[in-house]
């Protein structure tokens, strides 16, 4: 991954891939077509001044398609995720238009949660199970939770938790 320089500002954009709609979220749990985000996106993730400096600056498209291809996600689903819709992402792709720092900042977020589960769970498999089930003593799953910033920073702080020996 490299930072590239568009319309004077630097942003962040990963090599293009091409993603294929998945027919339901039920399909994306079970399946394990996936790659490892271990070493990926490290320049565009990590701490919180890492992230909002990215979105600030700028963050392509393609790091959303590349993001949703790795752990294989439809693209409608983390579109939704991040409260965009799939055509208005596809529009920024055909302009070369950098994602607003919120939609940015955000997406980040999510892969940033992503990485810290497939560290701490072992696999994106696990992560993506873990994601689905149901809260302690709740019928809302923690995926539910990654609709918002604020949700996904309290599902980091969950896994931070797991990390430390609590139950959930």
């Amino acid at each position: 991954m490299a930072l590239s320089t568009s319309r004077g500002k630097k942003a962040a954009s990963v090599t293009k891939t091409a993603t294929t709609p998945k027919p339901n979220n039920l399909t994306w749990i079970r399946n394990d077509k996936h790659g490892q985000l271990k070493g990926k996106y490290d320049n565009i993730t990590g701490p919180l001044q890492v992230i909002v400096r990215v979105a600030r600056a700028g963050v392509d498209t393609d790091v959303f398609y590349s993001f949703a291809s790795m752990v294989d996600m439809p693209d409608k689903l983390l579109a939704e995720m991040i409260n965009m819709t799939t055509r208005t992402l596809s529009n920024y792709k055909e302009q070369q238009k950098m994602l607003e720092p919120t939609k940015a900042e955000h997406l980040l977020k999510v892969i940033t949660l992503f990485k810290k589960g497939e560290e701490l769970l072992g696999n994106l498999t696990e992560v993506k199970n873990w994601l689905n089930k149901p809260m302690w003593k709740s019928k809302e799953k923690y995926i539910d939770w990654l609709h918002t910033p604020g949700g996904v920073d309290l599902v980091s702080q969950e896994l931070d938790r797991m990390a430390e020996g609590y139950s959930l």
